[in-house]
């Protein structure tokens, strides 16, 4: 088994991911943004009417929202570090160097460059299962080692950039036509929006006597994202914090946890 101080890491950074969670909401609760409408004419008969986000201020989430996301990335980083330094010495091994480290690289080369020697002296098990679970055998750079890695590179030298927002896959645009307007299409755009992102449009036909009018109903419900320029561009904040808090206690520690054994 792996030593506990790995799995309390671990721990802590699932109380900052609730904690940053906690944050998000009361964020969102103080209306950041706003919607409005606007109409424009088709010159067919037609008139397409579009609800956009209007984000207040620069759009910047900082501050307290964005401390507990670093600590959780530093945590859950650290964390893997610990797990090789622990098999480090399970296996006998001189005194740790500066370099021994869990290695993450996007690309082979790198890794028999750089990668391979920070985990010498593991077992040749141990070895191949860090290996095979690098980020170019993988999913590249949407790999959740590699998000977490860029990340933590980050946070050791400004704060992370959560200035995203992301419209939720449950958003509903429920349009009811009267008399004088017939509904010709509507749909709704969930995902990353910024200032004067349209998040749903419709198509409207006036069709009676007097001026055109619709019953609108929507919930438009949206999150806080990463930064688009980022290692994980428009991607929900807590959701990929705890998918990659999920995916090391499940995929990254249960084949190591027979490479360990109690330290006297």
């Amino acid at each position: 088994m792996l030593g506990w101080w790995i799995h309390h890491k671990l721990h802590r950074a699932e109380k900052h991911i609730d904690d940053l969670d906690t944050e998000i909401r009361s964020f969102l609760d103080g209306r950041p943004y706003r919607l409005t409408s606007e109409f424009t004419s088709n010159g067919d008969g037609t008139t397409t009417w579009e609800r956009k986000a209007e984000i207040a201020g620069q759009g910047w989430i900082g501050g307290t929202v964005a401390f507990p996301a670093g600590d959780a990335v530093h945590n859950m980083r650290a964390a893997l570090d610990y797990i090789v330094s622990y098999l480090w010495a399970c296996a006998g091994c001189p005194p740790m160097k500066s370099k021994t480290e869990f290695p993450i690289y996007l690309k082979r080369s790198e890794f028999k460059k750089s990668g391979r020697g920070k985990i010498l002296g593991l077992p040749a098990r141990a070895q191949a299962v860090i290996q095979g679970l690098q980020p170019y055998k993988r999913e590249k750079r949407s790999d959740k080692l590699w998000i977490l890695h860029q990340l933590d590179i980050i946070d050791k030298h400004r704060m992370i950039n959560l200035s995203g927002y992301s419209l939720l896959d449950t958003a509903f645009l429920d349009l009811q036509g009267t008399a004088t307007m017939r509904i010709v299409s509507s749909d709704v755009f969930p995902g990353p929006f910024e200032q004067g992102t349209v998040l749903a449009r419709a198509v409207v036909e006036i069709v009676g006597d007097g001026p055109g009018e619709m019953d609108v109903h929507h919930d438009f419900p949206a999150d806080v994202a990463f930064d688009r320029a980022g290692p994980a561009p428009g991607l929900l904040v807590v959701k990929t914090l705890r998918e990659i808090l999920d995916y090391i206690r499940t995929e990254v520690i249960p084949p190591l946890e027979s490479f360990g054994e109690p330290l006297p």
